[in-house]
């Protein structure tokens, strides 16, 4: 009986600090957002690179590169998906607005290598230069994503 009435106590404490324990406040994402993101716009160097690395030759039908701003794991600061035939979408993490000039260039890297065939997806399958990717390995150590913020950062500095 004792034992039976301990474990009631016990019971009655874990569920009273259960219920009174306060919430976290939520934060609207746009609090937590220093820089005005839908003002962010490519810059120049940004829409030559596209020109000059991207775009093919005439008569070859261009491709379309678009991108818009999208709440994303707070990991992640930019995807790149290619949609359709021709046609990428950028998609910018606005957490990460303030280095948006990086970000948007490493992701214009992943769309020259899905244009040049280096990164490309069969199904739920991606190869990058021909290898199936090992989705297991890092972020930071993955071969793609080595060359892209290589010659992000590259490209950015030389524009300083």
């Amino acid at each position: 009986m004792l034992r039976q009435l301990k474990f009631l106590i016990v019971m009655i404490l874990m569920i009273t600090q259960i219920k009174t324990k306060p919430k976290p406040p939520r934060i609207p994402i746009n609090n937590l957002i220093s820089v005005d993101y839908k003002t962010w716009q490519p810059k120049d160097f940004h829409k030559e690179w596209i020109r000059d690395s991207l775009q093919p030759g005439i008569p070859q039908i261009p491709w379309t590169i678009n991108w818009e701003y999208q709440p994303l794991n707070n990991r992640i600061a930019g995807i790149t998906r290619h949609i359709d035939t021709r046609y990428i979408l950028i998609d910018l993490n606005p957490l990460y607005a303030y280095e948006w000039d990086h970000v948007f260039m490493h992701e214009l890297i992943h769309a020259q290598q899905i244009i040049k065939g280096d990164l490309r997806q069969e199904g739920d399958t991606w190869y990058w230069k021909g290898e199936m990717v090992d989705w297991s390995i890092p972020w930071g150590n993955r071969p793609w994503e080595i060359d892209a913020e290589k010659r992000a950062k590259s490209f950015i500095n030389s524009r300083k």
